[in-house]
């Protein structure tokens, strides 16, 4: 059996600043338990995730763990962004 683990962290970065400071941090899971919702048709697991405090990125002390046949949504707060604007997605995925 295929198990895969799927860790992630969401931050947006001004184009120019990739080798600064953090940029705006959309999402980095150090806050309440995310409120999460399955994606509609496709959430066959809806409790294999986990916040965790394995594999962080970038000095995040906790990430989002997703494991199973599971799929999430999140709102988010809106962001303004610009022409210039560089999203970042950190994951780290692992198979076995």
């Amino acid at each position: 059996m295929l198990a895969r683990h799927i860790i992630f962290l969401l931050l947006l970065w001004p184009a120019l600043s990739l080798a600064g400071p953090r940029g705006t941090v959309i999402e980095d899971f150090e806050g309440p338990e995310p409120v999460l919702a399955g994606y509609p048709g496709e959430d066959q697991d809806p409790d294999d995730w986990q916040l965790s405090t394995s594999s962080p990125f970038g000095g995040s002390g906790q990430s989002l763990r997703l494991f199973g046949d599971t799929w999430k949504t999140q709102a988010i707060a809106p962001v303004a962004v610009a022409d210039t604007s560089v999203w970042q997605v950190a994951i780290y995925c692992a198979s076995r």
